[in-house]
């Protein structure tokens, strides 16, 4: 391969770098059509496991809420899984809250099952509010009924 196209792929990737690496492949012309294919797979691969990771900023990782909350619903879904709360806030109001959790493999690392909690059951939560006062959230840990304590990092 070219210093020229290592050096374009050596860099990280986005829609119109992959358009001037695929440009530099053909106008070198001294690529074979297997490598071709092959930088051809690796750019597609590679934006779109950059494009489709997001970040956590919507959550205020400066607030915890801690509280004792009713399990509404627990969905083991990819992405990211996510559960469903029911509690009463300080003023005695009571809030729904979808709080997001990791991936299910990464769950699974950590102790998670797809039957690990499930709706009607009273645990102990705590989670970083939605920033702009959603009713959602990122879970940081729950205490089980059986006293366990699991995170979703």
């Amino acid at each position: 391969m070219p210093r020229a196209t290592a050096r374009l792929l050596a860099k990280p990737m986005t829609t119109k770098r992959c358009v001037t690496i695929m440009g530099q492949i053909i106008k070198e012309r001294t690529s074979s059509m297997k490598n071709m294919i092959f930088v051809a797979a690796a750019v597609l691969l590679s934006t779109s496991v950059v494009s489709a990771h997001h970040s956590g900023a919507m959550y205020d990782d400066m607030t915890t809420v801690e509280t004792e909350a009713l399990v509404t619903g627990f969905e083991w879904t990819n992405p990211h899984a996510w559960i469903q709360i029911s509690y009463e806030d300080e003023a005695g109001a009571m809030q729904e809250v979808d709080l997001e959790l990791g991936s299910p493999v990464q769950l699974a690392r950590q102790g998670w099952r797809p039957r690990t909690v499930g709706p009607g059951e009273n645990v102990t939560i705590r989670f970083h509010p939605h920033k702009d006062g959603v009713d959602s959230g990122l879970l940081v840990t729950i205490d089980l009924p059986n006293g366990e304590t699991l995170t979703s990092d």
